[in-house]
């Protein structure tokens, strides 16, 4: 028999913050190893890591320093490079470590102009 655990609202912020924590964790290892699959520059990493935290294009530009069309135009670039459309998918693609489901990973895309 199951008994619903209680939890006071403490308990319930501090697990939602550490699954917030480990989500960001697995987010960087998952950028890291498959940096090697996705041919990423490391500034496209740095922000498809921050973009998987869930900073807004302006909090991004805003930490590195940057403006947020230049985050714009490297976000484009990342989901080139991924096929994925948006951030959530980006964020399953990283968090979970698979391509959601009717994305298929374009081998060798890069945006025109680029060098491998």
């Amino acid at each position: 028999m199951d008994v619903p655990l209680k939890c006071c609202p403490q308990c319930i912020a501090e697990a939602q913050c550490s699954r917030a924590q480990l989500r960001v964790e697995m987010a960087r290892e998952n950028v890291a190893a498959m940096a090697e699959y996705y041919p990423f520059t490391p500034v496209e990493k740095q922000i498809a890591v921050l973009a998987v935290e869930g900073l807004s294009n302006a909090a991004i530009a805003e930490k590195r320093g940057t403006g947020e069309q230049v985050v714009r135009n490297y976000m484009k670039a990342i989901f080139d490079i991924t096929g994925m459309s948006n951030r959530a998918e980006l964020q399953a693609l990283f968090t979970l470590g698979r391509v959601p489901p009717g994305k298929i990973y374009r081998e060798g895309k890069r945006r025109p102009g680029r060098k491998s």
